[in-house]
């Protein structure tokens, strides 16, 4: 896609400082995980973050996960994730809303909810 040659280097250039984003292009399609697992290859950091190229996230969503990892260099955390409606592109965020995410084994993603006894004291308590 040409937008994501000259144009996205020129952005990147103009918007943030130099060093801070390093874009990596592959020389041919690799497909989603292999393409993440390359860029996880080359990164420098002593944490990785992965999106969607969907996503984005809300202030201050960083700390709270970076907390949870510092405790425990294994965990891997995850965000709960706000809606955005399609349709009319009306923000939701549902205060309280507590669900965790999967793939079923035809690779559906799906949405389900903790049972009562892992769900924990306060809603920052980690949930497995």
């Amino acid at each position: 896609m040409a937008e994501l040659k000259r144009p996205l280097d020129e952005y990147i250039s103009d918007n943030f400082p130099k060093g801070i984003i390093k874009v990596l292009r592959n020389p041919s399609r690799l497909g989603l995980i292999k393409a993440r697992l390359k860029g996880w290859r080359e990164s420098t950091g002593q944490v990785v973050v992965f999106f969607d190229s969907h996503m984005e996230v809300n202030i201050d969503w960083l700390q709270p996960l970076l907390t949870e990892v510092k405790k425990d260099r294994k965990t891997i955390a995850m965000g709960v994730l706000d809606y955005v409606n399609a349709e009319s592109f009306e923000y939701r965020f549902n205060e309280g809303y507590m669900t965790r995410y999967g793939f079923d084994w035809r690779l559906v993603f799906f949405e389900t909810f903790f049972r009562q006894d892992q769900i924990g004291a306060t809603e920052e308590d980690v949930r497995p």
